[in-house]
């Protein structure tokens, strides 16, 4: 993951130092001493700092579970299912790595979808349209290049798009470049296990740090629209999580700030 600990700097890392006073607090309480109540985590840099710097590998560790746990329970279907699977549902390494394979297509799918299904919503027309033949293309850089167009275009136009605060436009070159490492093992020829194992090694970082860059992921809601039940009230199929059941819900129009799509 992409943080990184500087320990002559405090304020380096501002997730580091929330969690080393969330771990004090939930062990100790608050701090005080005789009414001074500093933040636990400025007293370990300032006093420990060895202690301080050896205590980030625990912190990303868990900062990186956390992250799949969210994944796993509220990402959007297409990217939990297969991105569980590669975790806890692989028989090999080679199958292991299609898994990983079919998680990076699915996040690249699903902004893709996300970032048309706002611009289609909201009927906004690009100045140099795209061409039909590339928003229904299976290529995933034309797909990532169309997404980078519409958040360009909105940010030069002043449009406030909703998935651009899913998907803010430096990660895209951070997924185009992920996207390169991605077409070696996609496009060359069946690979051991020994070889799956070395390309899960070089790209699982990078995949994790995309998931990291994209929590805001976790806010979108891909339904597909069964009924009205009332005139605020829709039911809808939800595709958030891993799980394969049916989850069926009344969802009152208006009431979340997350960001929706129908699913076709």
């Amino acid at each position: 993951m992409k943080l990184r600990l500087d320990p002559t700097n405090f304020d380096a890392c501002p997730q580091y130092n929330d969690w080393v006073d969330s771990q004090h607090g939930q062990q100790h309480g608050e701090l005080d001493i005789l009414g001074f109540r500093p933040r636990p985590s400025i007293v370990l840099f300032r006093m420990s700092p060895d202690t301080y710097e050896a205590a980030f590998a625990d912190f990303m560790e868990q900062r990186e579970e956390d992250l799949k746990q969210l994944v796993y329970k509220e990402f959007p279907s297409p990217i939990a299912h297969y991105f569980y699977r590669f975790e806890n549902g692989y028989e090999n390494e080679l199958q292991r790595l299609h898994l990983l394979r079919d998680t990076w297509e699915s996040i690249v799918d699903v902004i893709h979808a996300t970032a048309v299904a706002e611009c289609r919503f909201r009927n906004i027309t690009l100045a140099t349209p795209i061409k039909f033949s590339d928003w229904l293309s299976d290529s995933v850089a034309q797909r990532l290049l169309n997404v980078e167009r519409i958040l360009q275009y909105a940010a030069a136009n002043g449009i406030e798009l909703s998935v651009a605060k899913v998907v803010p436009l430096p990660v895209i070159q951070s997924i185009r470049e992920l996207n390169q490492s991605r077409n070696g093992f996609s496009h060359s020829a069946a690979q051991s296990e020994a070889q799956a194992r070395d390309w899960i090694g070089d790209c699982y970082p990078d995949v994790i740090d995309v998931l990291d860059d994209l929590r805001s992921l976790a806010d979108v809601q891909v339904l597909r629209y069964l009924g009205q039940t009332e005139a605020s009230t829709i039911r809808c199929e939800v595709f958030n999580g891993h799980g394969l059941t049916r989850t069926i819900r009344n969802i009152l129009t208006g009431s979340s700030n997350s960001l929706r799509f129908q699913a076709a």
